[in-house]
């Protein structure tokens, strides 16, 4: 059986930066195993917090991303931001009461910014 490779705890928060939270990439790094790092991590409270950091620093990211769709008037990924960034000021998607038609249709956003009052639209049929 091999020897296992101790990782001190300065050599892990090191590779743990810019790892955007993968384990791989930090096992990788120090030339372990990702069972390596993952008990490493789990044994250092230091490390848990640089993983969640690590972590954090992707999900700010990849929510630039959506809001640089969302800039570009991406209908798909507004709907989907108000569904979930939205759910406390009650927007919601429901997919289990739209039909198959509504579901693929496409569908007029108004929003308003600034507190302003949005125009009124009338219906269409």
């Amino acid at each position: 059986m091999g020897r296992k490779k101790l990782i001190k705890e300065k050599q892990l928060l090191k590779a743990i930066v810019d790892s955007r939270g993968f384990k791989s990439v930090i096992a990788e790094r120090l030339g372990v195993t990702w069972n390596t790092v993952d008990k490493a991590i789990n044994e250092s409270e230091a490390a848990q917090i640089a993983i969640k950091a690590e972590e954090e620093k992707t999900l700010d990211f990849v929510e630039g991303k959506a809001i640089q769709r969302i800039k570009a008037d991406d209908g798909a990924m507004i709907r989907f931001y108000l569904a979930t960034k939205g759910k406390r000021r009650g927007f919601t998607y429901d997919d289990t009461t739209a039909t198959a038609e509504a579901a693929l249709s496409d569908t007029e956003v108004n929003i308003s910014v600034n507190g302003g009052e949005p125009e009124p639209v009338e219906a269409q049929e």
